[in-house]
């Protein structure tokens, strides 16, 4: 028995051995991997190496997975029609890529081999580079003044290493370099441009305004705002002054059209034109012609009209009997020295009415309006006669004025044939005294002391005369009459 189980155990070992003759040897079928940032390439070698031919028509598959995706592996069959020609045998040693569709860069990228029942899996690290920004265009600082920039496009490990690091003065835009953002630097609106030279901005300039002195206004000068130009100036600003104003074309702009102005400013006209004096002024309106002043033989009334002068010849009113007033007769006062008027108004008994003027000058009398003027030279009294309404008079700084009516006058009746009787004793003499107040509705107007008397006062002692005189006719005529009838 023992024999027998040492006899089975010997079989098993040799068919074992056998076996693994007739099997391939897969220990290095795949030798290694090689990828970048786009594909994955596996090699394999002594593939068929122990005489096995492997005629699977599935062929061979790699499938990349990890830190990157792939397309497709390639198959047996296209490996027989494009590589080897070797019918359905497999070579003894062949590659197969894959493309890489994304990738981690520097991630561990798994690619797996199957064939059959077989398959190994090799890994690699995808370089840091994979999503790197393919080239970069930039502008390289040339030290020139008129050539400043000048436009190159590099890789990223050039634009990183000899320009961003190594150049402050260039113009990078931003780019990925290993896997990191890199830049911008420099003026980033002159990448659109070649050799980063902006072309300049054409700008008109405006041109400035000058004000030129006259009577009311200063000179002056008014300098425009303008987008890309400066202004200077020279000169002063000053009546027959000259100032020129230059424009100026600011960095990047260029001036079209003028650029600079000069003005000469006028003189300040002449204080004659400036100040003209003041034109004449007429002071008689109602007199033809210009009169600058009032004419000789005139006077201004109240109303502004120039009136002829009228001197008419003194008149003296008759005294008044101071005995005829309830006053009796007053002390004599003295009349005013200068400036006075007054107006003595009619009465019913005598109807006259007449202005007295005290003083030297140009007296006026106003009636109803109507304006006269009379030249005075000491005591002056204007008959005004039977007039009625408004008189007035002015004279110096005083004025008088009142208002002359005869309605309320009684119609005269006839006076009775008088009794004759002897004459009377002569009537006494009186003396001019300066006439006191009115008592009986006639009034003398006037201001500043003055007195004023009415017609009726100076009237009273003239009729009683006249009555004595005409009573001693009568009386003689009838005594002569009685003789002669004897």
């Amino acid at each position: 028995m023992k024999r027998m189980k040492l006899r089975l155990l010997a079989l098993v070992a040799a068919l074992a051995l056998v076996t693994l003759a007739a099997s391939p040897a897969l220990a290095n079928n795949v030798d290694h991997v090689t990828g970048s940032c786009t594909s994955v390439t596996v090699f394999f070698e002594n593939f068929d190496g122990d005489g096995t031919d492997y005629n699977n028509p599935d062929g061979v598959f790699v499938v990349v997975t990890g830190a990157a995706t792939g397309a497709a592996s390639k198959s047996h069959a296209q490996l027989d029609a494009e590589e080897n020609d070797q019918g359905d045998n497999f070579p003894d040693d062949f590659s197969i890529t894959v493309a890489i569709v994304t990738v981690t860069p520097g991630g561990v990228v798994s690619v797996k081999s199957s064939w059959e029942s077989h398959n190994e899996t090799k890994t690699f690290t995808a370089p840091l580079n994979c999503n790197d920004t393919e080239s970069v265009t930039l502008c390289h600082a040339t030290s020139s003044e008129s050539n400043p920039y000048t436009t190159i496009t590099v890789d990223a490990a050039g634009a990183y290493n000899g320009h961003l690091v190594d150049h402050d003065g260039d113009i990078v835009p931003e780019f990925i370099y290993l896997g990191e953002s890199r830049g911008p630097q420099g003026d980033q609106s002159l990448l659109q441009y070649p050799d980063c030279d902006k072309p300049d901005v054409e700008v008109t300039a405006t041109a400035p305004s000058f004000t030129d002195p006259d009577c009311d206004t200063e000179a002056d000068i008014s300098i425009p705002e303008t987008e890309g130009v400066t202004y200077s100036q020279e000169g002063d600003v000053e009546p027959g002054g000259t100032v020129t104003v230059t424009a100026t074309a600011q960095e990047g702009f260029v001036l079209v059209g003028e650029t600079e102005w000069t003005h000469t400013y006028a003189e300040v006209p002449a204080e004659d034109i400036c100040n003209p004096p003041p034109p004449p002024v007429d002071v008689c309106p109602n007199i033809e012609g210009l009169q600058e002043s009032v004419p000789e033989g005139y006077a201004v009334n109240n109303d502004g009209q120039c009136v002829p002068i009228v001197t008419p010849p003194p008149t003296t009113p008759p005294p008044i009997p101071c005995e005829q007033t309830e006053e009796g007769c007053p002390t004599p006062t003295p009349p005013p020295e200068t400036g006075k008027v007054f107006i003595f108004r009619g009465t019913c008994d005598n109807p006259d009415t007449f202005v007295r003027f005290i003083g030297s000058g140009v007296g006026m009398v106003i009636v109803n309006g109507v304006s006269t003027a009379y030249n005075v030279n000491g005591t002056l009294d204007v008959d005004l006669g039977n007039v009625e309404g408004t008189v007035a008079a002015s004279f110096d700084n005083d004025r008088s004025e009142t208002t002359v009516s005869y309605a309320d006058c009684p119609t005269p009746t006839p006076s009775p044939t008088p009794t004759p009787t002897e004459p009377p004793s002569p009537t006494p003499t009186h003396t001019l005294s300066p006439p006191p107040p009115s008592k009986d509705g006639g009034s003398a107007e006037g201001s500043g002391g003055g007195t004023a008397y009415t017609g009726a006062d100076i009237a009273k002692p003239l009729i009683g005369f006249g009555l004595l005189l005409l009573l001693g006719i009568v009386s003689f005529w009838l005594r002569r009459k009685t003789l002669l009838e004897r």
